[in-house]
């Protein structure tokens, strides 16, 4: 393996220098303005003659000169740039003998002179700034055929994409794509990175998107989205585009997608569709958690009516838990997914949107974990060996109306339903022992069906009069969710404690049925008065209430599958009730580089419930100060500036209050707690952005913190037969601070780009152990370095590290400490060769490294592909790839949490071939 990087290395950096070993020029000048006086900081390009593609960036001296290093020959259009002065356009030809070529002065004409001696071209810029928008021209930035908007996306400067396709641009992460301004399959980035090509999108439009109350209204609430806007070639508005795929391979392996697309002035139709059994997922993880339609609220404590609690070690019991994952070492999954997207604007006053998406997922994982927990009087050990089997379906449906219902008043919906249906059979055996003592096991089987049903719908009422500045605006919410599942529970366990050779044992023969009904509504009326041209004050109220009712009722079993009758000491039936009313107070002032927005809200909250066969009630109140305050600056053009302070109430839930136990997991049993109060959480961001378009030099640097008062932890005691159990408290605080920086620049001697990560998060906690009280302290440092070409006509390549040290110390009981690192190597060379041939060898290697672990572990994963443009057109692809040609993946994870650290191995999918054909669909600028 060290070898593949020894060579990957002088692979990239030999070709970059052969590259330049043949006929290269320097060009260099001077700009001044109309009467010879030197310009300095004048943007200066130097673009292809032919297609206006970049060549080389630079920006004037202090003495108004430039010069621009390794021009290859031929015909250039240098193009001169700065404020208040007219663009100006010469061509230059590289060539001849002479390596040093000296531009004549280039004079600007200030914009108030004639334009009589002026002769303006029509030209490309690669970039503009307009406002707080940066644009490229993605006809600057030269892709390959069949090239997709992710490979577009890698080519721009500011824009990075990682391996699993998440993006980011100058350091804050993308959370929309749109499509001429419209949404495509909802909020999913991927989903138009992956499936649309890159030979439609005209330009790449990046900004920080404003709600829509903020938009229509004018007035800035603070909100921000980073957005990246696709706008679509003329030719592309009418007419079909899109690609066919379907590939196989050994080991039965298979994938096929399609994507189709029908654009016309008033509409946008996208058909999207895959099946593979080669974990490859072309949408976000986030997506297929919405698209099983919110099977994660199966998973949460009942009732979730506020914040949720830190569990401890083994604390939650396999149960209900559908373990998804997008990432390959986590399994086996075969998916099948389609989905339909439509657009339609049938007047300039109305907008609708729409979408239809199913998912069929089933995940086969069988997995191996050793875990180390520690005890204020020693250590013992647990081995984990166990496997499951999940399958899934989910139907999705959204609709979004906007409507005009004059020049000042709009009217938005948005609504989504989705119905999922899901089994997860789950087995688990178990082995836990003190050195020399106290020893259990436990061999369990978890067969659970289970269905939901998720429906919501949001509304907002705007209107602003005709006074700048003046609006109100309405705004109500529903959401219903009911669920049921089923689960049948074995559990066989055995028990030897420490001062005695005798062997307990225990068995367990469970069926439990849950029926469950959730709903939420509210309203916020809100109105907004200027004061004066600059200030604006809101008010506003708030009403919000959600509804639970759980029916649980554990069924004690024969071994022949008998009902014996119902265990009325774990079955619970209850209802609950959180609501709360709010009042607020926010005055903004802006001005044209900076928003300042500070406000104060009052918080009444009320959390009711009532066991009902215990005929106990709970009712908890709440009255808080809620201050916030944000600023947000634009240093200068490519400076800003965020501050944030928020504050917020985690209320507990009623299953973290109820004193019900719950024995899904018998050696791991969780119970509420009726005194448990309120979390009060503080939290404050810095965020500062700075991004140089002309030398595409980027910084981003994050800070956030949080303080959290009587913060809800677990208290885990572990009794002579190492059986736990954990119950919800309070604590007295938890304390936060996480740190981002994100710093990239080219290397232009190198013609090479390097990007550099450095991230670290200090937290300090509050933990019990066997009723101790005890502070964590944990510090996780890490980072990685990335270099990759600039030049990416011939070859593309990328190479780089990664790590990461965990560190937790127990300053009261140091024998707690934990250390590990992982860490990593990758690199990844694509060459685009002569008659349309393109081959592709990269590898990943993640070293697994810690005192507190058995062994380190390398994972080294070798992927390749070679693929040929076929058709006069070039709109077919043949493509052989090869997947981990070592034959050495394994999942491998490992945590450290409280007063434990774990490692787990993942069976997943090894070493295989895949053989594809792809089409590409183009029919564009027909009606």
């Amino acid at each position: 393996m060290r070898h593949f990087f020894i060579l990957l290395v002088i692979a990239v950096l030999g070709t970059n220098f052969s590259l330049q070993a043949q006929s290269k020029y320097a060009i260099s000048g001077q700009v001044t303005n109309d009467v010879g006086e030197p310009l300095a900081g004048a943007s200066v390009m130097l673009l292809q003659a032919k297609d206006s593609i970049l060549q080389s960036f630079a920006i004037t001296s202090a003495e108004g000169k430039f010069r621009f290093e390794d021009v290859p020959a031929g015909e250039f259009v240098f193009k001169a740039i700065v404020m208040k002065h007219l663009t100006t356009v010469v061509t230059v030809s590289a060539s001849g003998p002479k390596a040093d070529i000296e531009m004549p002065v280039v004079k600007l004409i200030p914009e108030s002179s004639k334009l009589d001696d002026v002769q303006i071209t029509d030209d490309r810029q690669p970039i503009r700034l307009k406002g707080d928008t940066i644009e490229y021209d993605a006809k600057a930035f030269k892709t390959q055929q069949g090239d997709n908007v992710e490979d577009l996306f890698k080519k721009l400067p500011g824009v990075e994409v990682d391996a699993d396709g998440n993006i980011k641009s100058q350091g804050t992460s993308v959370v929309k794509v749109l499509v001429d301004g419209k949404e495509f399959f909802g909020n999913d980035p991927k989903v138009a990175s992956k499936n649309l090509p890159a030979a439609a999108i005209d330009k790449v439009q990046v900004f920080d998107k404003r709600s829509e109350i903020a938009d229509f209204t004018g007035i800035d609430d603070g909100t921000r989205d980073r957005t990246i806007n696709l706008t679509l070639k003329e030719d592309y508005k009418k007419g079909y585009f899109g690609n066919l795929m379907a590939g196989y391979g050994t080991k039965e392996r298979y994938e096929s997608k399609v994507s189709l697309n029908r654009f016309a002035d008033k509409s946008q139709l996208s058909l999207l569709g895959q099946a593979n059994n080669t974990n490859q997922q072309g949408f976000s993880f986030q997506d297929y958690t919405n698209f099983i339609g919110g099977m994660k609220n199966m998973t949460r404590p009942e009732g979730g009516m506020g914040g949720g609690m830190t569990q401890g070690s083994g604390s939650t019991g396999v149960g209900m838990s559908l373990n998804l994952s997008s990432n390959p070492n986590s399994g086996f999954f075969t998916t099948a997914a389609g989905g339909l997207n439509g657009n339609w604007d049938p007047s300039k006053k109305t907008r609708i949107s729409s979408s239809y998406f199913y998912n069929g997922l089933r995940k086969d994982l069988d997995r191996t974990a050793t875990k180390e927990t520690v005890l204020d009087d020693g250590t013992y050990l647990t081995d984990e060996t166990g496997t499951q089997r999940d399958r899934n379906a989910n139907h999705r449906l959204t609709f979004n109306l906007r409507q005009d219902l004059d020049t000042l008043t709009r009217l938005s919906l948005r609504t989504s339903a989705s119905t999922n249906a899901t089994t997860s059979d789950v087995t688990n055996l178990t082995n836990s022992s003190f050195l020399g003592g106290a020893s259990n096991s436990s061999d369990q089987i978890y067969n659970t069906a289970g269905s939901l049903q998720d429906a919501s719908a949001n509304l907002n009422l705007m209107h602003r009069f005709r006074k700048v500045g003046r609006s109100t605006v309405f705004t109500a919410n529903l959401r219903l969710n009911p669920q049921d599942k089923t689960t049948d529970l074995r559990s066989i366990n055995a028990f030897s404690a420490t001062d005695t050779l005798q062997l307990l044992r225990d068995t367990i023969r469970q069926n439990q049925v849950q029926d469950q009904g959730f709903a939420t509504y509210g309203g916020t009326l809100s109105h907004s008065e200027p004061l004066g041209k600059k200030s604006v004050i809101d008010v506003s109220m708030n009403y919000q209430e959600t509804r639970n009712l759980l029916d649980k009722v554990f069924f004690r079993v024969s071994p022949t599958g008998e009902n014996l009758g119902e265990i009325a000491q774990l079955s619970n039936n209850y209802t609950s009730v959180f609501r709360y009313g709010k009042a607020g107070l926010n005055w903004r002032y802006f001005t044209k580089r900076s928003t300042v927005n500070a406000g104060v809200a009052l918080q009444n909250s009320q959390l009711s419930g009532e066991l009902l066969r215990s005929q106990t009630q709970i009712d908890k109140r709440f009255l808080n100060v809620l201050p916030s305050f944000e600023w947000r600056a634009t240093l200068a053009k490519s400076q800003r500036l965020n501050v944030n302070y928020t504050t917020r109430i985690n209320e507990p839930s009623i299953t973290q209050l109820q004193p019900v136990p719950d024995n899904s997991n018998p050696l791991n049993i969780t119970i509420g707690n009726p005194d448990l109060g309120a979390e009060y959480v503080h939290r404050t961001r810095l965020n500062y952005t700075y991004f140089d378009q002309f030398s595409f030099t980027s910084f981003f640097a994050g800070v956030t913190g949080s303080y959290t008062k009587n913060k809800i932890s677990s208290m885990t005691t572990v009794d002579s037969l190492l059986r736990q159990v954990t119950r919800s408290v309070n604590v007295d605080n938890d304390i936060n601070l996480n740190t981002n920086l994100n710093f990239s620049t080219p290397i232009r001697k190198l013609q090479m780009k390097i990007s550099i990560n450095a991230n670290s998060t200090v937290s300090r906690s509050i933990v019990f152990i066997n009723g101790v009280e005890n502070f964590v302290n944990r510090y996780t440092n890490g980072g990685d370095v990335r270099f990759e070409n600039k030049k990416k006509e011939h070859f593309d390549a990328a190479i780089g590290g990664r790590t990461s040290h965990t560190l937790s110390k127990y300053p009261t009981a140091s024998n707690l400490d934990q250390s590990y690192i992982n860490s990593g190597l990758f690199g990844e060379i694509t060459v685009f060769l002569p008659k349309r041939f393109v081959i592709m060898t990269g590898m990943d290697a993640s070293i697994y490294a810690g005192a507190g672990f058995d062994s380190n572990q390398i994972v080294p994963l070798w992927r390749a592909y070679a693929s040929k443009k076929v058709f006069k057109s070039g709109r077919g692809e043949f493509k052989i790839a090869a997947y981990d040609l070592l034959n050495r993946n394994v999942g491998v994870s490992r945590t450290a949490q409280l007063n434990y650290q774990q490692e787990e191995q993942i069976t997943t999918l090894s070493r295989y071939f895949l053989g594809s054909f792809t089409y590409q669909i183009v029919a564009v600028g027909k009606k």
